[in-house]
């Protein structure tokens, strides 16, 4: 773990005594779920900023990236191929170490974010829900790191600072802001149940934050 990780493992500490909700059940959630080793449990980041304008209503915003694609397999035998490049919400597997203290995944989150964005709490952002939503995609057919079934995501709504700089990793192909409407569009090119629960997660965000 880079400097920058451990410096926000470190103020996430900080920022995480002052929370009086217990997380207890979903911690053991978490551990249950890497003990089973069916569905890999995953961390998605719905961060946003909220824009305030003298001359336009507020706007808000959410932050997609583009993970750099690595080359597969093509299956007619032709030879190496990258595969199409999407946008999607910053998100990762939750790693052992972040189940060594309470609040698995607030630690998760901190660690994805710092990892691929180089952003850190609480300078740049304020957690608002670590689990505004979480299900399971079912997947058989594939292996996700020895997680036999698929991924059980977790949607953690973030608040990011308006004038925080992007710094992305060399994991990450691009970012950008995109309102909601905007975002939704990028999902609905995918047509998979995957963007299907992107979607339906930043629905539920944009509930949750409305008035």
């Amino acid at each position: 773990m880079g400097h920058l990780a451990t410096q926000n493992y470190i103020n996430l500490g900080f920022f995480l005594t002052l929370m009086d909700t217990s997380h207890t059940h979903i911690d053991d959630y978490v551990r249950r779920l890497l003990a089973e080793k069916q569905y890999r449990p995953t961390v998605v980041a719905l961060v946003f900023q909220q824009l305030t304008f003298s001359y336009a209503p507020p706007q808000r915003e959410y932050l997609l990236v583009k993970e750099r694609p690595e080359p597969q397999e093509d299956p007619l035998e032709i030879g190496p191929f990258l595969p199409p490049v999407i946008w999607h919400c910053p998100q990762g597997g939750v790693e052992p170490e972040d189940c060594e203290q309470p609040h698995i995944l607030e630690r998760a989150l901190a660690r994805e974010l710092s990892e691929e964005l180089h952003l850190a709490f609480p300078d740049d952002l304020t957690m608002i829900e670590p689990s505004l939503h979480n299900e399971s995609l079912h997947e058989p057919g594939r292996q996700h790191r020895g997680f036999s079934q698929g991924k059980h995501y977790f949607f953690g709504l973030i608040q990011a600072r308006p004038d925080i700089p992007l710094r992305p990793s060399a994991d990450i192909a691009d970012c950008h802001w995109s309102t909601y409407q905007q975002a939704i569009c990028h999902f609905n090119v995918l047509r998979t149940t995957k963007a299907r629960l992107l979607a339906y997660a930043l629905e539920r965000a944009e509930q949750f934050l409305s008035p």
